[in-house]
Formats: structure tokens, sequence, C-alpha cells
């Protein structure tokens, strides 16, 4: 029988993270993150420093990042990248190095973009894409829809309840930066855990709903 694969998640207590780590608990999944996620059993908690180390301590087939700030949050710039880039990076560059085949990541539509928070995210999808991993997903949703545990954010909650009237009035060929129910994405990623084909393979909104 094959042995179903060991799989590593770090933003576990995020919002597209958490609804993922749902899905997955009942697999062979290790959590890495600053806080305990309720539900998951098997779980690695340390400062974002000590994840490369902790991950050279397993042996994964798969890595997953849901990592994700926001400016208000991060305070500065730089506090920003080193979540969305830093930290991204150097758990999938440990996660290589331990053996991970496939990386999976959440980005954001529109990435590369002239923003600096557009410009980290293209940043950190290049250095992943440069990493010798058999597989790279790469999920680009638009604004993602779903309750967040804790974190108030008014812009995005305002956005979110006006998602159905931009949704319909975005024409289709730009249905990309549509938003985006959060379950949908990790329903998505889930879908595409373990799969065989090699390559670097993006995920838009379209891509996501039709999964």
């Amino acid at each position: 029988m094959t042995q179903p694969p060991h799989i590593i998640i770090t933003g576990a207590s995020g919002l597209v993270g958490g609804l993922l780590a749902v899905r997955l608990k009942d697999q062979n999944l290790t959590a890495i993150g600053r806080r305990t996620v309720p539900g998951i059993a098997d779980q690695r908690i340390a400062p974002v420093a000590e994840w490369p180390a902790l991950v050279a301590t397993l042996a994964p087939d798969v890595a997953i990042s849901t990592l994700g700030t926001t400016f208000r949050v991060a305070g500065f710039e730089d506090a920003f990248a080193a979540i969305d880039h830093d930290a991204v990076v150097a758990f999938a560059r440990a996660a290589r190095d331990a053996g991970a085949r496939q990386f999976i990541m959440v980005s954001s539509v529109g990435a590369g973009g002239a923003s600096f928070y557009l410009k980290t995210k293209g940043r950190a999808e290049a250095s992943v894409r440069a990493m010798d991993f058999g597989r790279v997903d790469i999920f680009r949703p638009g604004l993602l829809l779903g309750k967040r545990a804790g974190e108030a954010r008014p812009v995005e909650r305002l956005f979110a309840a006006l998602g159905p009237l931009t949704n319909a009035l975005t024409p289709r060929a730009f249905d990309h930066y549509r938003a985006i129910a959060a379950d949908g994405v990790a329903m998505a990623m889930a879908r595409v855990i373990g799969a065989r084909e090699d390559g670097v393979f993006l995920h838009h909104n379209r891509d996501m709903l039709r999964a």
C-alpha cells in the first residue's frame, strides 16, 4: 500500500491556511507556526527564525505556505517583506533540502506588479520557482472572502461586502481580479497535493472555481 504523503504547512492560523488545515487534519500533516491551532494533532511551535531547523527534522513530501500579513499588522515595509518573502522563502528552501518534492503557496492576483505588496509577492514566487522542486503550485486568488479570527480588517470587510456587486460588474476576461471564497481556495489547494506532473503551475480564480 502506498504511504500517504507527509505534508507540512505554515500559516495554518490564517484564513486560507486554517481552512486548508481542517481539510487535511486526518492526513499525515504537520503544522509549523508561531501559535497553536486547534484541531491539528502534530504541531511544532517556534519563532519564525527557528522554522527551517524544525523542517530539517522532518521528512516532508509536500510543503505548503499560506503565510501572509498586512502593512497594518507589520507596521513597515521591511517587516512585511520579512513574512511575505523572507519567511516563505526560508521555509521553502528548508523543505526542499529536507526532501520535499512539491511546494504549494498562496500568493496574490497581480503578483510582480508595481506596488511594494505585489513586488514582494512576485519576488517570493520567483525565489520559489528557482528552487529545485519537482512541482510548484502557486495560487493567485483575488480578494479573499471569509471570516478571519481575531484580526479586524475594516477596509477588507468593506470590499468583501461589495464583492458580489463588483464580481457581477467585472467582465469574464478579468475574472482573476474578482473576490473569491477562501474555502474555495483551500479546496483547490487540497486537490493538487501529490499531483505527479512536474513543472510550475499558476492557479487563478477561474482555475480554483473549476476545481
